[in-house]
């Protein structure tokens, strides 16, 4: 009974406590409030605006990956878009919807945002573009603001940029040119088109030890109704020999894309390939048919038709001698599509092999 009585003591006490100490601590707040907001502020400005990542000027290469999903949407991922860090700049390969947000939450340094690189013009690797420059121009330093942004991609890369500036070229003019005064030769894209002959790998960026080729892939849709010719590219980056290869979207059993990425990925660090997981798709077919559900089968058959499926990167990252093969440019990805892929592909693949994932982060150490 005594010790009963010691513990309803010990705790009518403590509430005692609680009760004494809770009104003395909301007066506490309203009597400092102000300088617990002015903290708070001061707190936001430094962790959102002064803080960049640093490791700019590192001597190794890095990719971080900060979309990996597909045209569909899906709240586990945005659209296509990669950025490669190297020599004290930043290189972004393609520009799919939210890139701007993606490069701005990873607290990448607009001051290093140097050039993007496209590699076909579908809307998933473009549609962030026009907010990427914009961005870009917002809140780079002054000194950098009258520096256009560097656009490189196939034919019709020149019209995606002029749709984006000329879009934004009243609002920049009257809600930061008149305002702020920012100079407006800045908030443009620059286009370069690439033109390729053939089979060849062509240097289309060189800065600071920097290099950039870029070599066809075929992205042609064989179940099409309509043939429409258009180009695709991937590109390799070397930096200090180091090397990192992104594919792009490419046909997987198409010749041209089996050579060119099997030679130009010739011992890559990196091979950033797209995929459609086969076991997945197949299966998911016939359960779409099974259901009646024959319109969503014939679109996924036709979409799947001119993207490259795990089992082609694996075989062509065996043959070119990868080091690690990075998987991309997802479908709705859940952990057992994931464990299914990997288990698939270790048959053809015997380097290290990963499912990419949003803000994914790769580090390759100096050589030298």
């Amino acid at each position: 009974m005594k010790k009963r009585f010691s513990v309803k003591r010990r705790l009518s006490v403590t509430g005692i406590v609680v009760l004494l100490l809770v009104p003395i601590l909301i007066g506490l707040f309203f009597i400092f409030e102000d300088n617990l907001i002015r903290y708070g502020i001061r707190d936001q400005v430094k962790r959102r605006m002064v803080q960049t990542d640093s490791r700019l000027n590192e001597k190794g290469l890095r990719v971080i990956l900060l979309g990996t999903g597909s045209p569909i949407i899906d709240k586990e991922r945005t659209m296509p878009c990669s950025a490669v860090i190297a020599g004290g700049h930043i290189l972004i390969f393609d520009a799919g919807l939210s890139a701007a947000r993606q490069f701005g939450i990873r607290k990448l340094s607009w001051d290093t945002l140097d050039a993007v690189f496209l590699t076909h013009i579908h809307d998933d690797h473009f549609s962030g573009l026009g907010q990427l420059i914009l961005s870009r121009w917002m809140q780079c330093n002054m000194k950098n603001k009258t520096r256009p942004l560097d656009v490189f991609g196939p034919s019709g890369t020149a019209g995606v940029v002029k749709g984006f500036d000329d879009a934004y070229a009243y609002q920049n003019r009257i809600r930061s040119n008149a305002v702020y005064n920012y100079p407006l030769s800045g908030s443009v894209g620059v286009a370069h088109e690439i033109s390729i002959n053939g089979m060849e790998k062509k240097l289309v960026y060189e800065k600071d030890g920097i290099r950039v080729y870029a070599f066809s892939v075929d992205h042609m849709n064989p179940l099409a109704v309509k043939k429409v010719t258009f180009d695709a590219f991937a590109y390799r980056v070397e930096y200090r020999g180091q090397a990192v290869v992104f594919s792009g979207d490419c046909r997987g059993d198409s010749p041209i894309t089996r050579e060119n990425l099997e030679r130009y990925s010739q011992d890559a660090d990196i091979l950033v390939m797209e995929m459609y997981p086969k076991f997945i798709t197949d299966n998911a077919l016939i359960a779409m048919r099974d259901f009646g559900l024959d319109d969503y089968a014939r679109q996924l058959e036709i979409a799947s038709a001119h993207h490259a499926t795990d089992i082609d990167g694996a075989m062509i990252a065996q043959k070119a001698r990868v080091k690690k093969l990075v998987f991309n440019h997802l479908i709705p990805t859940d952990f057992l599509i994931k464990h299914q892929t990997l288990r698939h592909t270790r048959k053809y693949y015997k380097g290290e092999c990963v499912v990419s994932e949003d803000f994914m982060e790769i580090n390759l150490p100096p050589l030298d």
